[in-house]
């Protein structure tokens, strides 16, 4: 070990302390030049470039995510409009089932009253194809359509579908052909 005296009394050398910093100096301003710290500056280019490229995917992404969920409310609008117009349909089906019902009703009716001899035979009452509900008024017999009330008789040939044009005797004769019997009563 040194002696503690010998320590004390060594001095530094200040100039080959100068040269020491001047050469360190000259060789650290070399490094720039050496490969693996010139690489480094592409290295952060190449880092930088990528952090753009991937904000640029960032934004990119938004705005097709953006497009996808527009579309898929779009869709949803859609989806809705078409659900709507399938109950349509299906209670469209209902209304064709009910008026296709009360037209085989009514032909079987017709066919009935065709088959009456008698003008106080009941009469098979017709349905409106409208509501399937009895047609108000309806005469009970081939009698009763001599005396029907005129407006009544309108009102019969209107549920029916039949023009109500013509006087009197030609809507009586319309509404007899209609439910089965002959034109002109025996």
């Amino acid at each position: 070990m040194a002696n503690p005296q010998e320590i004390i009394e060594q001095q530094p050398d200040f100039s080959r302390l100068a040269d020491s910093l001047q050469t360190a100096g000259e060789e650290f301003s070399k490094l720039r030049n050496h490969h693996a710290f010139d690489h480094g500056a592409e290295l952060m280019q190449a880092i930088k470039a990528l952090s753009q490229e991937m904000q640029s995917m960032k934004t990119e992404m938004k705005t097709e995510i953006g497009k996808v969920n527009t579309n898929m409310a779009a869709m949803k609008t859609d989806i809705t409009v078409i659900k709507g117009d399938i109950r349509d349909i299906k209670q469209d089906i209902t209304g064709l089932r009910t008026y296709i019902s009360v037209i085989d009703l009514n032909a079987a009716a017709r066919s009935h009253n065709s088959k009456l001899l008698h003008d106080s035979d009941p009469l098979f009452k017709f349905l409106d194809p409208a509501t399937a509900e009895a047609i108000p008024n309806f005469p009970a017999t081939s009698a009763e359509i001599r005396s029907i009330n005129p407006r009544n008789l309108n009102g019969i040939l209107r549920a029916l579908g039949l023009p109500t044009g013509g006087d009197v005797n030609d809507r009586k004769s319309k509404l007899r052909i209609h439910i089965g019997l002959s034109e002109n009563p025996a």
